[in-house]
């Protein structure tokens, strides 16, 4: 598998910079989905050190998986969490969103920010998420900060992204994101029967439902 150029990089960011959003994205999926997160077994794509996992697993999900390509990320992301939830409840994978290392329908919530616009196949990495998810399970993907950041927590953010780069430590530009209308459009072709578009700034964050049956 492919290695980050520098972790520590990807680590500074999600805990000086990012942290602070995954508790309102776990509410911005949950809000939007007709399951409890009690009832809720999740994997993060491209998960990194872990936070969003970590918030969802302290909100009271029952299992949490992160995939992450990076063996050092995963290694450090298991390090940093195992010890919290333990094997039972926290699992961290080695593996990609074309290669999701779970079985079928084992899943009910499918997690991944700042992360869809690298994979290096985005319909197999869709096509992988239906294949995981169970019967009436969830994918919640997007880009940038999250659809109901509250907007002091956002420029807290903004500022926090600003010191970093100050300090010569961002990673430059990434890839652009795919086009939302031909993804829902995709999504819609690989089985998923609902699709929604949610409006975060200027990113676009993607709800799909598998069916019930």
């Amino acid at each position: 598998m492919a290695e980050y150029d520098n972790i520590d990089h990807y680590i500074r960011m999600s805990e000086e910079v990012f942290k602070p959003i995954y508790p309102f994205l776990c509410n911005s999926l949950l809000k939007r989905i007709d399951k409890d997160i009690d009832n809720l077994r999740v994997v993060d794509l491209g998960g990194g050190s872990g936070l969003w996992i970590e918030s969802m697993l302290d909100m009271g999900a029952p299992v949490g998986y992160l995939v992450d390509v990076s063996e050092k990320m995963v290694n450090y992301a298991r390090q940093r969490l195992q010890g919290r939830f333990g094997a039972g409840r926290f699992t961290a994978l080695n593996g990609s969103a074309e290669a999701i290392p779970l079985p079928d329908k084992s899943v009910d919530a499918v997690i991944s920010r700042s992360s869809m616009h690298m994979w290096q196949n985005i319909e197999k990495g869709w096509a992988e998420i239906f294949r995981v998810l169970a019967p009436g399970g969830f994918a919640f993907s997007g880009r940038g900060y999250g659809p109901d950041l509250p907007e002091e927590i956002r420029e807290q953010v903004k500022q926090a992204r600003k010191k970093v780069r100050e300090t010569g430590s961002d990673q430059g530009e990434e890839p652009p994101s795919p086009d939302p209308v031909k993804m829902a459009e995709m999504l819609l072709n690989l089985g998923f029967s609902e699709v929604s578009l949610i409006r975060d700034k200027k990113a676009i964050w993607l709800l799909a439902k598998k069916p019930a049956f």
